[in-house]
Parts: structure tokens; C-alpha cells; sequence
């Protein structure tokens, strides 16, 4: 008689927040659940924010703004004018949904990494080390423009006709003249090639009448310049170009500067013994800007020592070995350059003090004005738990198939707000789908492949002939692990037992499964013809596996699964065949290695529990 009160006050509070006081809104009741109960129905908006859940607490829900849709992923319009995505993603690939995309510019390497994976500090780029891939000194530049001064070297295509015929390429000498004949010096050097031909022919004027003479003026090719590239580079040297080519050209053919000595912030460009222009690359990598100074013949670049360097990893977007200028830098400064993400609270400072293991753990506004050193570390973190955790729901639904709920939500309290469909909807059968479980299952198979290779290389052999049957062996199982490591867990919790379903704590990311009603059961695995069937009240295991044309050599009775709709794995013995479920018969290794043949056996078990299937061998 307790249960009535409680009854009473539980639906005072729960139909009007979900508006189902019309006769169309109708509940469906969880067996043997006491007043929980699942809607076939959905829900425009809910009437109150916060629900009382079993404790008490404040379970909050707040309004629901659908996401715009995935390309390719249909969607409808429900009831309540909701649209909600039809996803058939997989556990792992819904997670990765809340994980942001693009990449950082400052990573250099050739491994593929996730944009915002964190990078080892070992494995870190020097921040502006992409700089110097080959891009700069592959490209060609025409200094034939009508910007282009003459220059001592250059040579210049004269042609001349009419009362005076001559045709000759002329160099410019020291005086920066070239010598025409019965014309005499004409002064060029300085002079920009737009107005290289005007020059020329204003001297020919002089000496002959404009009417009675033509001219074609042709700068044919540039003097090249000389400048020396010292200092902390790959490959110091001379080397020529233009005198139009950047700074970035000359360091690119000199191999780039060197990443571990170089500094990318202190370039000296020296002119007869005269420090002329510092270049900080920095200001070229973060703002596009790059001193005007113009190169000249016997210049030299001096790539002087680095500053301190501080690696950065973690949730930032720039993940890298940055450079400093002075003795030390303020976390501020780290901040600017490795611009850290919105959801960054904390940061991990590591690093040497006095010639000690320096460590601190700091929030993000203390590391705003601390010290950081030469050789530091740091590492921004995430580090404050959430309010609020996503949770899916697949399967028989009617509504919505994302919820954003408290952390610390029971899964009770969320099913009063799926909405599903009641006439296709298994309710005793719930089961979760879990993110930590399928890691945890990864886990233990991987341990499982590791004991199995090792077995299979340690194998003692008697014979020549055995020795080289266990090298082919130990090839295919080498890519059976293969295989088996790639595999994707599902992480299926099962929840519902004898037409209960438990209250548990949800996880962030957790997947939420309302099963179909069907009225066949599937046989796969190692059968002659995997098959799905009508189920029949009035056959056994082996009629169905009869209907499956019966088992393959590489199977037994004795390893046979059964597959329930509530998540529940059962074994042969024990299992009674329901509308639904799958029946899957494992392979069976046979060797006279036992213990080899012991772990086999269990990692198709797991390979089988974890990802609902079987996977194939080749021995």
C-alpha cells in the first residue's frame, strides 16, 4: 500500500511535463519496473526544466535543439515537430561525433594523427619547422619585371636599324654603362627595366634623327647574386639568386635552420661587416609579415643560437617546441602561441629548477603570470568534469535519439522521455552499449592475441618438417592478430534480467537500445549456410542448425552461443531459443599444442561476446 502515494506523486509530477494528458498520449509500462514508463509518443517540449528523480536530486533537462543533420543521414519530423537524426553510427563513431575536427598547421611529420590527438613531447615539431620543406627554393621567380633595376652583370639584348644597323648583347660593366658603337656609353645601371628601352634610345637620339631609326631593347638575363647563409643551418654556404628572392628562399637552399640549434626568432642579415636587418620568423608564421630589406651582392644571413624552447602538447592548437627570446617566458606568452582550446581548465608545468625535478599542476589563470623556463613542458588539460553528458537512444524509437542530461542521471529517469514505438518496441529487452566497456574488452583481447603470439613463437618443434609447418602456422596466426586487434567491441551491457530493467548510473556517450520485435532467429558462425528463419515454439538447437545446412568440421555442439535480444550471452546448455535471438557456433582449433589450442579458443569467445560476430581463420 506504500507503492500508491508514491504512484499518486510521481504522476502529478511526471504527465504534465510531458504533456500526455490527452487521450492520444498514451504510456507503455516497463514489466515489472513499478511506475516507470516509456512514452509512444514525442514530445513537443517538455512543461517543467527539472524532474524529482528517486533520490531527490534534481534531474535537469534542458530544451531540446536538434542538431543540423550528418550528409547523407536521414531525417524525419515527429510529432511534436522535433527532427531527430536516424543515426546507425557505431559506439566508437558516435563518440568521436563530440570530438573536434581539423588540423594543426604547426604539426610536422609523416604520421596521420587525429587533428587534437596529444603529441609526445619527443615527437614534437619545432614551431615554423614546416617552413623549410623545399617550397620556398623550388619556386622560380622572373626578375624580368618592369620594377626590376639594372644591375653590374646583367645582359641586354640591343637591336638597331634604319640609318644605323646594329644587333649585339651588351653586359653592364663596372660603371654600370654598356658601349653601343658611333652612340658611345649609355648610363643603364639603376634604371628599371619598364624603362630600360627608353633610356637606351633617348642616346641614340642624340646621334640620330627619331624618324630615320627603330630599336628593340631587351633585358635577356639578370646577374645573379651571391649571399652567404651561415650560422645554425643544415647546410651553410654561397649561394645565388635575385636580388628580389626573400631571406626564405636562401635559408631553404641552405637545408633550413637547424631545429635543435637554430633559432627561428634572432636571423642577422650582415652588409659589410654591419648588422643591417633581424628577421623574427614568428612574425612572418603568426602575422605574415617580413622585413623589405633587400638582399645584395656578398650579404650574408647569420642564423644565430635559439632562445629557451618550451614544449606544448595537449588541447591546444598549435602542438609544438616553441621559442623565446629572453631567459624566460610568462604562461601568457604560451598561451599566445599555442593558443589553447575553449575547454581548457588546467595545465601540467614540468621541467628542471636548480638542477631538480621541477612539477606543478596549475589552473589556466595561474599559469597566466608563472615562470617558464628552457626545457619546460607543458601540457594543457581539461581537467573539470562536465554538468551535463550526451546520451543515444537506438533502435524501436518514435522521437528523439540524442539527450543531454546531468551527470549523474539513472537511466529510469531518462526513459520517461524516449519516446518509442509501441507496437515494434521489445521493452523487457533494454540494454546499454558502452564506451569504457568496449575499451575494456579491447583491452582484455589484446592481452589475449599477446599470449597467443607468444605461444605460437616459443612452440618447441621435434622435427625439421614440424619446424616449418609452425613457421606457416606462426605467419597466419601472426595475420589472424591482425585482424583480431582491428576488431570493433560493442560494448553491450545487458540490464534487463527477467523482464527488469536496472537503474543504472549513465556515462557520457553511452548508447541506449530499445529492441524490435521479430519473429526470427538468425544462425551464423561456422554452419554450412548461415541463415535467419521463422522461429518456431516446437524446435530445438539442432533443427535450426539443420535449417542452416548443420555445422562445419571446425566446430562442435560444445561451442555454440546463443545471442539474446537484452544484450545476455548464454550458452548452449542453458539457453532456450526465443523470437530474436542468435544463434552463432565459434571454430574450434584443434592442435596438440593444448594450451595453444586453450587460448585460441577463448580469444574467439571474446572476439564473439565483444563484436557479435565471428572472425574467420585461415588455419
Amino acid at each position: 500500500m506504500r507503492r500508491l502515494p508514491i504512484l499518486v506523486l510521481l504522476m502529478v509530477l511526471v504527465l504534465p511535463a510531458l504533456g500526455l494528458a490527452q487521450n492520444s498520449h498514451q504510456s507503455l509500462f516497463l514489466p515489472n519496473s513499478d511506475s516507470l514508463q516509456i512514452n509512444n509518443t514525442t514530445m513537443g517540449g517538455q512543461g517543467q526544466d527539472d524532474e524529482q528523480g528517486e533520490n531527490g536530486d534534481n534531474v535537469e533537462y534542458p530544451e531540446y535543439t536538434p542538431p543540423k543533420p550528418f550528409s547523407g543521414v536521414e531525417t524525419k519530423t515527429t510529432q511534436g515537430g522535433i527532427e531527430a537524426e536516424k543515426s546507425h553510427r557505431t559506439l566508437h563513431q558516435r563518440f568521436n561525433v563530440m570530438m573536434p575536427t581539423g588540423q594543426d598547421p604547426a604539426s610536422v611529420g609523416s604520421e596521420l594523427r587525429h587533428p587534437f590527438e596529444t603529441v609526445p613531447f619527443p615527437e614534437l615539431p619545432v614551431y615554423g619547422q614546416s617552413l623549410f620543406a623545399g617550397h620556398f627554393s623550388s619556386t622560380y621567380y622572373d626578375e624580368r619585371n618592369p620594377s626590376y633595376l639594372i644591375r653590374y652583370g646583367d645582359r641586354i639584348g640591343v637591336r638597331i636599324w634604319g640609318a644605323f644597323n646594329f644587333e649585339q648583347e651588351l653586359t653592364v660593366d663596372l660603371l654600370g654603362n654598356i658601349f653601343i658603337p658611333t652612340v658611345g656609353p649609355v648610363k643603364v645601371m639603376g634604371v628599371p627595366n619598364g624603362s630600360l628601352s627608353k633610356v637606351v634610345m633617348k642616346a641614340v637620339e642624340n646621334v640620330y634623327q627619331k624618324e630615320y631609326i627603330k630599336s628593340y631593347i631587351d633585358l635577356l638575363t639578370p646577374n645573379p647574386l651571391s649571399v652567404f647563409v651561415s650560422g645554425q643551418v643544415t647546410r651553410p654556404g654561397r649561394y645565388a639568386g635575385g636580388s628580389t628572392d626573400s631571406i626564405l628562399y636562401f635559408l631553404d637552399l641552405a637545408g633550413g635552420i637547424d631545429p635543435f640549434r637554430g633559432s627561428y626568432r634572432d636571423i642577422a642579415i650582415m652588409r659589410k661587416g654591419k648588422e643591417v636587418a633581424n628577421i623574427d620568423l614568428y612574425d612572418f608564421i603568426r602575422h605574415g609579415k617580413l622585413s623589405p630589406v633587400k638582399l645584395e651582392e656578398g650579404d650574408v644571413i647569420v642564423v644565430k643560437e635559439r632562445g629557451i624552447k618550451v614544449g606544448v602538447n595537449g588541447q591546444v592548437r598549435f602542438q609544438a617546441w616553441f621559442e623565446f627570446n629572453d631567459s624566460y617566458a610568462m604562461g601568457s606568452d604560451i598561451m599566445d602561441c599555442s593558443l589553447p582550446m575553449a575547454g581548457v581548465t588546467h595545465v601540467s608545468l614540468q621541467g628542471y629548477r636548480n638542477r631538480e625535478p621541477f612539477k606543478k599542476y596549475l589552473t589556466l589563470d595561474e599559469f597566466k603570470y608563472s615562470k617558464v623556463m628552457d626545457e619546460d613542458t607543458v601540457e594543457f588539460l581539461s581537467d573539470s568534469p562536465a554538468e551535463m553528458i550526451v546520451v543515444y537512444v537506438e533502435g524501436a524509437i518514435a522521437g528523439r535519439s540524442q539527450f543531454f542530461v546531468k551527470r549523474g542521471t539513472r537511466l529510469h529517469a531518462l526513459l520517461n522521455y524516449i519516446a518509442v514505438d509501441k507496437t515494434y518496441a521489445k521493452l523487457d529487452s533494454i540494454y546499454l552499449k558502452r564506451i569504457s566497456v568496449a575499451e575494456q574488452q579491447a583491452a582484455a583481447l589484446s592481452d589475449s592475441l599477446f599470449r597467443l603470439q607468444q605461444n605460437s613463437l616459443i612452440a618447441n618443434s621435434q622435427t625439421a618438417g614440424e619446424a616449418e609447418i609452425r613457421i606457416k602456422e606462426a605467419g597466419l596466426i601472426d595475420e589472424f592478430i591482425k585482424r583480431a586487434a582491428n576488431a570493433e567491441q560493442k560494448g553491450v551491457v545487458a540490464i534487463a534480467n527477467k523482464g527488469k530493467v536496472e537503474d543504472v548510473f549513465l556515462q557520457d556517450g553511452d548508447i541506449v537500445v530499445v529492441p524490435r520485435v521479430t519473429d526470427v532467429v538468425l544462425i551464423t558462425g561456422q554452419v554450412l549456410a548461415p541463415n535467419t528463419v521463422v522461429y518456431n515454439k516446437d524446435y530445438q538447437l539442432e533443427d535450426y542448425l539443420k535449417l542452416a545446412g548443420g555445422l562445419e568440421l571446425s566446430s562442435d555442439e560444445n561451442h555454440i552461443l546463443i545471442f539474446k535480444s537484452n544484450g545476455f550471452v548464454e550458452q548452449v546448455a542453458d539457453a532456450s531459443i526465443e523470437p530474436g535471438d542468435t544463434i552463432m557456433a565459434l571454430p574450434v582449433y584443434r592442435s596438440k599444442n593444448l594450451e595453444f589450442a586453450k587460448a585460441l579458443t577463448q580469444i574467439f569467445y571474446q572476439i564473439a561476446v565483444g563484436t557479435r560476430a565471428i572472425l574467420q581463420t585461415a588455419f
